[in-house]
């Protein structure tokens, strides 16, 4: 989809835990939200800027990241933020 500061991320690892999933984030901006559905094996995190869900969304077109040695996609969402109820 278009760029959006919102990641999808599929195919996770069933045990896979939160702190595993911000840390596909890490290297390339603040994680600002984070939303684990742990029944369809996905995840969607929100990068503080455009530029940084950017910038990690083309490094692993080019590099498959991998979580417990199991490759996973990731892709920008169609959503613009997430809205998480607190």
């Amino acid at each position: 989809g278009p760029p959006s500061r919102v990641i999808h991320i599929r195919k996770l690892p069933i045990d896979v835990t939160e702190g595993e999933v911000i840390s596909l984030g890490l290297p390339f901006g603040k994680v600002t939200n984070l939303l684990m559905l742990k029944g369809k094996n996905q995840a969607f995190i929100e990068m503080n800027t455009e530029e940084a869900a950017n910038t990690m969304v083309n490094y692993y077109t080019s590099v498959t990241p991998v979580l417990r040695g199991q490759p996973i996609y990731i892709q920008f969402s169609n959503h613009k933020e997430l809205k998480t109820d607190s």
